[in-house]
C-alpha cells in the first residue's frame, strides 16, 4: 500500500529511516495484530482515495526519529502529512495542521519522546505556544478543552504529546519526587495545573533547551533536558 505514496515521500522516508515501500507494509504487517483495526480501515481508504484523485499532498522532512516515536509505521507517516499552508484550516496558524480527514497515528508511551531546539517541531512550538494565551500578551491561557481540541490539530508529533501532558488534576506517581514549582534540567516535572505546564513550556523554548514527554512517568535518563510527566490520573485513553 505504501507504494501509492509520491515518490519523492518515498524518497524522503528512504533517506530518514533507510526503508523501502516493501518493507514498511511488511514492519505493518507484523504489528497488525497490535493495531486498531479501523485505523488501519480509515487509514487505507484515504490512502487508495488520494492516489485515484491525485490529491496532492505535503509533509514535513525532519522525520529522522518519527518513526522511532510510533506505535506502526503507518501512524509514523499518517503524522508527517501537513496541511498546505494555503489551505483556510491553516493560513492563520503559525504552526502547521495536520489533515484532518487522515486518523493520526498513535504515540509510544514506552519511551519518552524528546525534542532539541534543532528540531523541526521544536521550533513550530517556539513560534506558536505564545498563541495559547488569550488575549495575545496576557498571562491566561484559553481553556482547557480547546487546547486539548487545538493541540490535536498540529501537524507531527509535538501536538499529540502536549495534549497528552493537559491533565484537570496531576498527581504524582508513587516512588517517584516531582518536581511542581519549576521546571529543572534532568528532573521529573509534574505541573501543578495545565496553565503551569504551559507556563513552563513557554519559559524552556526560550532558552533553546530540549524538552522531553515520558508519558508512562518514566525516571529521567537525560540529565540536560526537561523531563515532563502527566502523572497517574488520566482525561482520555487516546494517544
Amino acid at each position: 500500500m505504501f507504494s501509492v505514496l509520491p515518490e519523492e515521500l518515498q524518497d524522503d522516508i528512504y533517506l530518514a529511516w533507510q526503508t523501502n515501500s516493501f518493507k514498511l507494509s511488511s514492519m505493518l504487517f507484523v504489528a497488525v495484530s497490535f493495531q486498531d483495526p479501523e485505523f488501519i480501515r480509515k487509514s487505507l481508504a484515504w490512502y487508495y482515495w488520494a492516489a485515484d484523485v491525485n490529491y496532492e499532498v505535503c509533509w514535513f522532512t525532519d522525520i529522522q526519529n518519527h518513526i522511532k516515536t510510533h506505535r506502526s509505521t503507518l501512524g509514523a507517516i499518517n503524522n508527517a502529512f501537513v496541511l498546505k499552508s494555503t489551505n483556510p484550516d491553516t493560513s492563520e496558524y503559525v504552526m502547521p495542521r495536520r489533515l484532518l480527514t487522515l486518523p493520526p497515528g498513535r504515540l509510544r508511551t514506552d519511551k519518552a519522546i524528546c525534542f532539541k531546539s534543532d528540531n523541526q517541531q521544536y521550533q513550530w512550538l517556539k513560534a506558536q505556544i505564545d498563541k495559547t494565551v488569550d488575549p495575545p500578551g496576557s498571562g491566561k491561557y484559553f481553556a482547557f478543552d480547546m487546547l486539548q481540541i487545538d493541540f490535536g490539530k498540529w501537524a507531527g508529533t509535538i501536538g499529540l504529546a502536549m495534549k497528552a501532558m493537559l491533565r484537570h488534576d496531576y498527581v504524582c506517581p508513587e516512588g517517584i519526587k516531582c518536581q511542581t514549582e519549576t521546571a529543572q534540567v534532568g528532573k521529573a516535572f509534574l505541573p501543578l495545573s495545565y496553565s503551569r505546564f504551559l507556563d513552563q513550556i513557554r519559559r524552556i523554548v526560550r532558552e533553546d533547551t530540549e524538552i522531553c514527554f515520558a508519558l508512562a512517568n518514566q525516571l529521567p535518563d537525560r540529565l540536560d533536558a526537561y523531563w515532563f510527566i502527566p502523572g497517574v490520573m488520566s482525561d482520555y485513553d487516546d494517544i
